[in-house]
């Protein structure tokens, strides 16, 4: 991530994106809800899948834009990931700590799984921080857990990586 125009420090190595994006597959397109400065927008699109990256946060949309400007199978909006209706495939590495909005982060990541849990979709590759107990949450939220991973990022911080079966509507798999 550091070769990127307008990296972010709390990016994930392009090496683990490009594991979880191996994860997701087969795909014909991608969806992260949560894009921040394009981490994964930018692993894709170097691969030859189509992504879209949605955010809210007006400066980490500028930073995708920005990191993403030499590709021309990405799409950026600004657009609320708990408006999600319909994807291929969903890769997220949802927000936490210090530096997230000033909002209840388990709120938001309980709205998000019942955003999924209504969605069309074939599989959703989340990460979020062990401290929030996200497989509790969704489990509670009624989503499908198909494999869960832990990955120590340091100190206190342990992400968990989730890959969530969703309805399979949007496209056939075989």
């Amino acid at each position: 991530m550091s070769n990127l125009p307008a990296p972010h420090p709390s990016a994930m190595k392009p090496r683990i994106v490009k594991a979880l994006i191996n994860i997701a597959q087969p795909v014909t397109s991608i969806l992260d809800p949560f894009c921040g400065a394009g981490g994964f927008l930018v692993e894709a699109a170097t691969i030859g899948i189509p992504v879209e990256g949605w955010d809210i946060d007006r400066g980490m949309l500028w930073r995708a834009r920005k990191n993403t400007q030499s590709y021309k199978n990405v799409t950026i909006k600004d657009k609320d990931a708990r408006t999600l209706k319909e994807a291929d495939a969903i890769i997220a590495d949802l927000p936490y700590g210090k530096n997230t909005r000033a909002q209840d982060i388990t709120t938001l990541y309980k709205e998000f799984f019942r955003t999924l849990k209504s969605a069309t979709f074939n599989k959703a590759i989340l990460v979020l921080p062990k401290h929030a107990h996200p497989l509790a949450l969704a489990k509670k939220e009624g989503l499908h857990i198909l494999r869960h991973h832990e990955m120590y990022i340091h100190g206190s911080l342990t992400r968990v990586v989730m890959e969530v079966e969703g309805k399979h509507e949007a496209r056939s798999r075989k």
